[in-house]
């Protein structure tokens, strides 16, 4: 998630189309081994793992399919197995990071012991949370700078982007289902900027970052008004 809002222009898709792309991707233009059994699965992840905690070290440009072997005691060709190429390897990071996403907004959507204002509380504190997380950040700014120059990791982007929207128009529409579609989008668009807008504060503002609580604490209000503003 350059350090610029996620709310950038994005045209939202539902969650099943997300999924289904990210699906079709995985098997396509990622081009990566495919575990049969839970003992590849397992090391699958381990590598991507790996290559999450070696950015928190060296930056995106210093992942390497020899270093991430070498971080996992693995030989070069096991990490091979699964990512022929190092392209793919940081596409199927990217594939993870927006996964892990959707498995965060999904079940409190789809909790019907919540009422909205909750919902809408939970929501919005996980993503100020994560936004202003330093290793959240850097991994968000590392694909969006590798993004740039792979269109498969740029369409991971957007649909991380597309998700979360999404997510903010169900929650609007749950307080007024009689508004209209472009108005929530609308309005949509503006709370995930609200929300990557602190981004580039948290990364920029040594000021910002000595005094987060009463930040944050005010960032939440703001935004959880914003909803009720539909």
């Amino acid at each position: 998630m350059s350090e610029t809002a996620k709310g950038a222009s994005v045209s939202p898709r539902s969650p099943k189309t997300t999924q289904r792309r990210i699906r079709d991707a995985s098997t396509s233009a990622a081009d990566t081994g495919s575990p049969k059994t839970f003992k590849g699965t397992a090391t699958r992840q381990r590598i991507l793992k790996a290559v999450d905690e070696m950015l928190s070290h060296t930056g995106l440009d210093g992942v390497t399919m020899r270093g991430v072997a070498d971080h996992l005691g693995l030989r070069l060709n096991n990490v091979q197995y699964y990512f022929p190429s190092r392209d793919a390897l940081i596409q199927g990071f990217a594939e993870m990071v927006v996964e892990q996403y959707q498995q965060t907004y999904d079940p409190l959507m789809s909790n019907g012991d919540l009422s909205w204002d909750e919902k809408v509380r939970q929501f919005v504190r996980f993503n100020i949370a994560d936004t202003l997380n330093v290793d959240s950040r850097r991994r968000f700014l590392s694909i969006l700078s590798y993004a740039q120059r792979d269109a498969f990791t740029m369409e991971r982007v957007h649909d991380l982007y597309a998700y979360q929207q999404h997510t903010i128009q169900r929650l609007l529409r749950e307080l007024n289902s009689k508004r209209q579609t472009k108005l929530i989008e609308m309005r949509a668009a503006m709370i995930t900027a609200q929300i990557e807008g602190l981004m580039v504060l948290a990364g920029q503002r040594s000021e910002f970052r000595e005094m987060p609580q009463d930040f944050e604490h005010e960032c939440f209000r703001t935004i959880v008004n914003s909803f009720r503003l539909a």
